[in-house]
């Protein structure tokens, strides 16, 4: 845009603009103290990392259910996505080692039967 218009300054143009933009932090370099010091602030800040405010939000969500049109909507995104090899190793790193009981397993695979009736 500073193209087309041109700038006062230069007498190319309207635009009271120094630069054309585009030139960034001229190469500033942030201190590894600096940054510690901002993501504390932004974790102090920030009720995801706040064990309380967790807690908090958690108790409020208890016991409700979602509405049929949410669980839709948040399906839909997914249905028949494929995940990559990295996305699969993951998951598959997470679950390995969990343990499950007899009466977990059994509602597994009459859920998964269900699934493929449903189909």
């Amino acid at each position: 845009m500073i193209n087309i218009l041109g700038r006062k300054n230069n007498n190319t143009g309207i635009l009271r603009n120094q630069s054309n933009g585009g030139e960034g932090s001229s190469g500033h370099v942030k201190s590894e103290e600096w940054k510690k010091m901002q993501s504390d602030r932004m974790k102090k800040n920030n009720p995801m990392h706040n064990p309380e405010c967790l807690e908090k939000m958690r108790k409020k969500q208890t016991g409700k259910k979602q509405s049929d049109e949410t669980i839709s909507k948040r399906v839909s995104k997914t249905k028949g996505r494929k995940q990559s090899d990295e996305e699969r190793k993951k998951r598959s790193e997470v679950r390995k080692g969990i343990k499950f009981s007899e009466e977990h397993l059994e509602n597994l695979r009459k859920a998964q039967q269900r699934r493929w009736t449903k189909n």
